[in-house]
């Protein structure tokens, strides 16, 4: 295993300030080292996990899953503070891009679901529902030059009846497909 004796010790500082249990452990894996608490051989409770790849978790876990509230740290930069559920992204949480884009909602098996809003670098903000990772249903995208468009969405663009709102006032308002206006209404 080729893990600097450095991290590792600076886990293990940091594990004393983090856990306060009888139960902790610390583990050398193929693939990472785990300091925390443990059920048998199992990671159960509070745990820190780091992979050889630089990725790492602090947070809980059950019958050795990553499950609970915790904080992913990825090795491309991007961060996840929120709920886990056997080893994904489930429930509520906030997804740090390395870009600087933001996602602050809702997670099913690592993809966003449900209703959240994804803020972009450029400071475009999209609040809205959200299918299997792509905006679905209900949503608002605010363009940063002020540019509104209120309506349906599938396949994560304008897809329904929606209105889009220019910053010099125009209005259009109709029936969209793929992010294109195909029948103009008054509604």
């Amino acid at each position: 295993m080729k893990i600097n004796k450095l991290v590792v010790f600076l886990l293990f500082v940091m594990s004393l300030s983090f856990f306060n249990c009888s139960n902790e452990k610390t583990v050398e894996y193929d693939n990472g080292i785990y300091i925390g608490e443990m059920k048998g051989d199992l990671k159960e409770g509070m745990g820190y996990f780091i992979w050889n790849d630089g990725e790492y978790y602090k947070g809980e876990w059950e019958n050795d899953n990553i499950e609970g509230q915790g904080t992913y740290s990825y090795a491309n930069g991007d961060k996840y503070i929120g709920k886990f559920k056997n080893d994904k992204l489930n429930g509520y949480g906030i997804y740090s891009y390395k870009d600087g884009d933001k996602y602050e909602g809702e997670f099913i098996n690592n993809l966003k679901e449900g209703y959240g809003n994804y803020y972009y670098s450029n400071w475009d903000i999209y609040e809205g529902e959200w299918e299997k990772g792509l905006k679905e249903g209900d949503g608002i995208f605010f363009f940063a030059n002020g540019d509104r468009y209120n309506g349906k969405w599938g396949n994560d663009k304008p897809n329904g009846k929606g209105t889009f709102t220019y910053s010099d006032g125009t209005i259009e308002k109709g029936t969209w497909k793929n992010d294109e206006l195909i029948k103009e209404m008054d509604y």
